[in-house]
């Protein structure tokens, strides 16, 4: 059933504010085209909340390249912003270390003066003066050794392949599940046609056999399915072996 309203034949329409009461139509593909431009170039300036009404009295009327432009200064924007970020997020570590340096120099050096703290920056440093060798063990103590980054990865393997085994016993069990649940079905339905059907209706018989047939192919086709997860999973944790073994060579 169509829908009441006046009927927008021409592009130059699109320029009109829509309401429920008009459709569009489209003659051809320069006019498909043409939706599909638009949708592209304005179609997040339109579904921005409270900003409909000024979409369709200044957005709307921007020219193409104008809007192109914006998009562009936005995209740049939004990059430079990530990698601040980045860069913010890379230099954490480097603070923290002379941090635990600082706050270690001034665990031995409890009853010094002010002046003695001169040396120190403001920003958690220690100058290459006065930097004390006891702040350098410090750090090296608190480094991770090789032994537990080494136990660590191990760790991380164990838990990916505890991951996929698990993946991989729920997958079996629920691939089983629904095969034992088609199978029940099959059999009511047997039980159901043998009872209420009489033996005369061989059409009926017939096309309840090929449905039947039908089912039990589907049920073949899971098996496959399992049969083919099961061989994916077990080619995964081979692959993840190879790789903690490699690992452990390395170390």
């Amino acid at each position: 059933m169509s829908t009441p309203g006046r009927v927008l034949e021409t592009p130059s329409d699109l320029s009109i504010q829509p309401t429920k009461m008009h459709r569009f139509r489209f003659r051809d593909d320069e006019q498909r085209v043409f939706m599909m431009r638009m949708c592209c170039l304005y179609g997040d300036m339109y579904l921005t909340p409270g900003m409909r009404e000024k979409f369709w009295e200044q957005d709307l009327k921007k020219p193409e390249p104008v809007v192109k432009a914006e998009k562009e200064e936005e995209r740049q924007r939004a990059i430079e912003h990530r990698q601040n970020i980045m860069s913010n997020m890379s230099d954490k570590p480097k603070f923290q270390a002379a941090k635990a340096a600082l706050d270690s120099y001034a665990a031995s050096n409890k009853g010094m003066d002010e002046c003695d703290w001169q040396s120190i920056s403001s920003d958690g440093t220690v100058t290459d003066e006065e930097e004390p060798g006891d702040g350098k063990s410090a750090k090296r103590r608190k480094r991770p050794s090789k032994a537990s980054l080494k136990k660590k990865k191990i760790e991380a393997v164990k838990e990916k392949n505890r991951h996929i085994r698990d993946r991989e016993d729920h997958l079996e069990e629920s691939m089983s599940q629904d095969r034992k649940l088609v199978l029940q079905t099959l059999q009511t339905v047997t039980a159901a046609v043998e009872r209420v059907l009489p033996a005369s209706i061989n059409s009926s018989t017939g096309y309840l056999e090929q449905e039947l047939g039908n089912l039990k192919k589907r049920v073949e086709k899971m098996e496959e399915q399992i049969a083919e997860a099961n061989t994916t999973s077990k080619e995964m944790l081979g692959i993840l072996q190879e790789m903690r073994a490699k690992q452990s060579q390395d170390h």
